[in-house]
């Protein structure tokens, strides 16, 4: 319950923040149950050797089924982490797909932000969409405070004070 007031005041300061004129907004976690029947499809359609109880990354390595899903339908990234079926006819994961192939064959992972010629623009999500990205250009993995200069050699080094008398 001690957690509960921490996440409501976060949420109200989250929820006052604006990008583009438009508020953010905070959903509510995943219920017990959720959780539960996520585990439960997991288990049935992925790897039943995945617990709730054993989700820690070297546990999860160890679940081989699971690794193949996340090498065949899943993109791993920075900033998210997608699924998509693979449209394979033979695919004991994925139910069949509903769309036409055309339209399918269409979908792509949600690409990585890109700079522009112009290094203060990213380019348009439009024109990335569908094209292999790197994640070099993402926000997060740019030095924004450069060090323009170095300090001199030793300035920085602890040592004992010097007595003048």
């Amino acid at each position: 319950m001690a957690i509960k007031n921490t996440q409501k005041t976060l949420e109200t300061r989250t929820e006052r923040l604006k990008l583009k004129n438009q508020k953010f907004k905070c959903i509510e976690p995943a219920a017990l149950e959720e959780i539960n029947g996520l585990f439960e499809i997991l288990g049935e359609k992925i790897d039943n050797t995945v617990t709730q109880n054993g989700t820690s990354q070297n546990k999860l390595r160890t679940c081989v089924d699971l690794q193949k899903f996340i090498k065949s339908h899943c993109l791993i990234q920075e900033y998210s982490f997608q699924i998509k079926k693979c449209g394979e006819s033979d695919c004991l994961i994925c139910d069949p797909v509903r769309l036409t192939h055309e339209i399918f064959n269409q979908l792509h992972y949600i690409p990585d932000p890109q700079i522009s010629s112009n290094p203060d623009h990213y380019q348009d999500f439009d024109s990335l969409y569908g094209q292999n990205t790197t994640e070099k250009d993402i926000p997060s993995k740019k030095n924004h405070h450069e060090c323009k200069e170095l300090a001199p050699s030793g300035i920085l080094v602890a040592a004992r004070p010097i007595c003048i008398r």
